[in-house]
């Protein structure tokens, strides 16, 4: 289960690396003509350790379950914890990035991998449908250096 282990790994990265929505008022009275405009990096920390922070911890919990059922060979507890990183996938598409950290959309093609793999997996079956519950992570590698570019670009290597 090598795959599901480095489609983990890639995964809770992305989620660690992330990105944000979040919207920044004026600070005290001020009109909002008199407010400085909110850099991405701003919202996307912003995003990171405030509007998303219980969903973050409760998909990298599942990703790590995920890995540690996968390196123990434990199938069955595999399946279930891809199904409860597929919930928590869900979990994350209620709070998206800001568009400005991620303008092509490439954290959401990440969490609805995450979220296929664990649909497959509730459907699973046996070995063979373990396989097949895994197989929308395989892409995950390709998607995460276009993400790590993109949020490289938009909001600075140090995030």
């Amino acid at each position: 289960m090598r795959s599901v282990k480095i489609a983990v790994v890639i995964a809770a990265v992305i989620v660690a690396g992330g990105c944000g929505s979040h919207a920044v008022s004026p600070a005290g009275g001020a009109s909002p003509s008199a407010a400085t405009t909110t850099s991405c990096r701003q919202q996307y920390e912003s995003w990171k350790h405030g509007t998303a922070r219980t969903q973050i911890a409760a998909l990298k919990s599942a990703l790590r379950a995920v890995e540690a059922q996968g390196n123990a060979d434990d199938f069955p507890g595999l399946s279930a914890s891809l199904e409860k990183a597929g919930k928590a996938a869900s979990a994350m598409e209620v709070v998206p990035p800001p568009k400005c950290s991620d303008p092509k959309g490439l954290y959401a093609a990440v969490m609805a991998r995450v979220k296929a793999s664990g649909d497959n997996a509730r459907s699973a079956s046996g070995l063979t449908g373990l396989l097949l519950a895994e197989a929308p992570l395989k892409g995950l590698p390709a998607i995460e250096k276009k993400l790590s570019r993109e949020l490289n670009r938009t909001v600075g290597k140090n995030r």
